[in-house]
């Protein structure tokens, strides 16, 4: 009825619609986000890492900060996984949200932004002071109708940055409203209060469409980079700082870098995810956090959940769970798994339902028959789209190869069945890859919300073979 409802109604109303609630929202909690220093992170990958690595490092140098991502959220000290499968949270809830993160005496927010939210203008009403810009490839183009579409939406994030003068006109009249009424901004940390309307934005100009969004008006402009040709276009691009890792080494256990004169060391595997630490070094040298406070808040981080997550089994093979659910970023996570040169590659996907991607259902079946041994196509969120009709897609695309399929390809559309059946095809010295939820905690089948985790049922099922195996022991 929802999905039905969206086609009917002409796409000025409803955009008309979001935005009067989203203004209800702000003007009934306040206008929060005026109170924090707000960092927006959007892109087509990395945005949830990304923005767990900026918390991490503003956590080191001393700050309290509120995190909202896609795989979890954080309030101080207490964080939980997103249970609500969306990027950015419905405007009342996220609104909510950053008054709490005030009221919890943060001095940071770091927002996952997401082109959908942008559409819905969820992002409207924060008055975003710092945003980053991670990389862009084709995704949701169903909701936004081309590829140029999607960008200028990812650039709503950036163009919020350019109106000093009117932010600087809103933060005094909160100062004063505040003052009489709650006195909230007597609290917010001082170093906060003398950044608050310097706006920086944060772009990596190794992306084709980094100067698409250097386009933007701010106060700063910074990059960061692992070309050291692009460190001949600061001027062109009017960077005021580049920061670049030199001395990039990859191995199973992460990776290693320098930048200046420090080195840095992630214990989470890719080549993407040192872009995405780079990112947030440049954010952090921005605040004027020093390398070596960076460098050791990543230093700490021994897993981002349901990215490039492994899940201990305590078995001769190695299991991981990642959110890969387009082709570039399915291409880079077999690009890194490869590289612990597992004896066979078991894995296991599913489409999208919904509408969402379908011009990319093809092209997932060919990246998985073309890098992995074994593929296990499954159902992910087929919302109310027949399963059946959604694998076909996939099925076509690893037809598509030309590669013989028999013994390699597999159709179990219940998720859990096809999770059970890659543990028991697996064999030591093997790699069990699941990709496309992470750690998605729900489903969505016809409407309802199941609970779910991937790790959790790869878990659960570990578990379950223990105890049989346990019991056939007891009988014996």
């Amino acid at each position: 009825m929802k999905s039905l409802l969206k086609k009917l109604i002409p796409k000025a109303v409803l955009s008309a619609y979001h935005l009067f609630l989203v203004s209800l929202a702000v003007f009934w909690y306040g206008h929060p986000s005026r109170e924090l220093r707000v960092i927006g992170v959007t892109g087509t990958k990395g945005k949830s890492t990304t923005c767990f690595f900026i918390a991490k490092i503003l956590k080191e140098a001393g700050y309290r900060v509120a995190l909202s991502s896609t795989a979890l959220f954080a309030l101080g000290e207490r964080e939980w996984l997103n249970p609500y499968k969306m990027t950015m949270l419905g405007r009342f809830v996220l609104q909510r949200f950053i008054r709490e993160a005030v009221r919890a005496r943060c001095d940071y927010l770091v927002l996952e932004v997401s082109s959908e939210g942008i559409l819905q203008h969820r992002n409207r009403g924060i008055e975003f002071d710092v945003a980053v810009f991670t990389n862009l490839s084709p995704e949701h183009l169903e909701a936004h109708g081309s590829f140029e579409e999607y960008r200028r939406a990812k650039g709503e994030l950036f163009k919020s940055l350019g109106y000093p003068a009117t932010k600087l006109l809103s933060h005094l009249v909160t100062k004063l409203l505040s003052r009489l009424v709650m006195k909230s901004l007597s609290r917010t940390n001082e170093r906060i209060k003398e950044r608050k309307n310097r706006k920086t934005s944060v772009v990596n100009i190794d992306d084709r469409n980094a100067e698409y969004f250097l386009q933007f008006l701010a106060e700063r402009k910074n990059g960061f980079t692992l070309d050291q040709t692009k460190i001949l276009q600061a001027t062109s691009y009017k960077l005021q700082a580049i920061t670049r890792a030199s001395s990039v080494s990859m191995d199973n256990l992460g990776s290693s870098f320098r930048i200046e004169n420090t080195d840095f060391h992630l214990n989470i595997l890719g080549k993407f995810n040192i872009y995405n630490a780079l990112a947030a070094i440049t954010v952090a040298q921005g605040e004027g956090i020093e390398l070596a406070v960076s460098s050791r808040a990543l230093d700490k981080i021994t897993t981002v959940p349901g990215r490039v997550e492994f899940i201990d089994c305590g078995r001769p093979w190695r299991v991981i769970v990642d959110y890969a659910h387009e082709p570039r970023s399915l291409e880079a996570i077999f690009e890194t798994v490869k590289k612990l040169l597992p004896r066979r590659i078991i894995h296991v996907f599913g489409p999208t339902g919904g509408g969402r991607d379908s011009a990319n259902r093809i092209k997932l079946g060919e990246i998985s028959v073309r890098n992995a041994d074994i593929t296990i196509i499954t159902t992910d969120d087929p919302y109310d789209d027949d399963p059946l009709e959604l694998v076909k897609l996939p099925i076509a695309g690893a037809k598509n190869t030309g590669i013989d399929l028999e013994n390699r390809l597999f159709v179990v559309l219940d998720r859990r069945e096809a999770i059970r059946k890659s543990l028991s095809l697996a064999e030591a010295g093997d790699l069990v890859l699941i990709t496309g939820k992470g750690s998605e905690q729900a489903m969505i089948i016809k409407g309802k919300k199941i609970p779910w985790d991937d790790r959790t049922i790869v878990r659960e099922e570990f578990k379950k073979e223990a105890d049989q195996t346990s019991q056939r022991y007891s009988r014996s």
